[in-house]
């Protein structure tokens, strides 16, 4: 079995560096070509630059540069796009290969299954899955108890119930002054202010 997932890690290891390789040849070709756009943008201008009406001239040349590096930023963002997915898959795989390593089952060979003959994958879909324990939500840690949780309602209870008696005393001192009649002296005027209109 051990022999059969150092082939299978291998193997991966064997295929990401192909696919990387393949993603550096492809990023040096978008390379090129960015060169090669600035390269003809600066040889138009220098023509535009000889005539007459050189705002138009330059402008056209700019277009022209502006659709060529939107087609390769295009291209690039695929790139990026494709790597970062097949880093997610690695992650993935790493993570599930050390979930099945931490709950004893021995690791599934998802490389194997891609590669089988079409006739015996037609038999996978009647089988059981092979990691169901992969695609069950991970188990969840049992809730942790909260210290003193008897302690904590108490001292809430406490800041509600001195919060209503606050609250009863200040409408109390309220409708005793509305009582008596009193009422709050006017604040006095501001010197060097103009007067309220």
């Amino acid at each position: 079995m051990r022999h059969r997932l150092a082939a299978v890690v291998s193997l991966a290891a064997l295929l990401a560096g192909g696919r990387a390789a393949a993603a550096d040849a492809e990023r040096g070709e978008i390379a090129a070509a960015r060169q090669r756009a600035q390269a003809e943008y600066a040889a138009r201008e220098r023509e535009c630059r000889q005539q007459f009406a050189v705002t138009s001239c330059v402008e056209a040349a700019q277009a022209t540069r502006r659709e060529a590096l939107t087609a390769l930023q295009t291209r690039e963002a695929e790139l990026d796009d494709r790597e970062r997915r097949q880093r997610a898959a690695a992650r993935q795989a790493r993570i599930d290969a050390k979930q099945q390593r931490a709950s004893g089952t021995p690791p599934s060979l998802s490389l194997v299954p891609a590669q089988e003959p079409a006739e015996r994958r037609q038999g996978v879909a009647r089988r059981a899955p092979l990691l169901p324990a992969a695609s069950a939500p991970p188990a969840a840690k049992p809730p942790r108890p909260k210290p003193d949780e008897a302690a904590e309602a108490a001292r809430y209870d406490a800041r509600l119930r001195e919060a209503g008696r606050k609250k009863d005393e200040a409408l109390r001192r309220e409708a005793e002054r509305r009582r008596s009649g009193k009422s709050a002296a006017p604040l006095p005027p501001v010197t060097g202010a103009p007067a309220p209109r």
